[in-house]
């Protein structure tokens, strides 16, 4: 898995916005190797479920997982 922290702009299962000031992404292999995001969501709530990964810290810059094509 790679783990990313930084500020996170995601859409929850509701299609709501959601920011994350201090955020962790994971992304990893699905069951036939293409990487995709496994979790995503705010870094004291899910850091604990991976203690033994690296993470890289990306603190200060903003990921969008899931925005294709933002124009901007």
């Amino acid at each position: 898995n790679h783990l990313y922290r930084s500020a996170i702009l995601r859409f929850n299962n509701d299609h709501q916005p959601v920011y994350e000031a201090d955020g962790l992404l994971v992304v990893g292999p699905d069951s036939q190797g293409r990487r995709v995001v496994q979790a995503v969501g705010d870094y004291a709530s899910l850091i604990a479920d991976h203690a033994n990964e690296e993470v890289e810290d990306l603190r200060g810059k903003l990921i969008a997982p899931g925005f294709v094509d933002m124009h901007v």
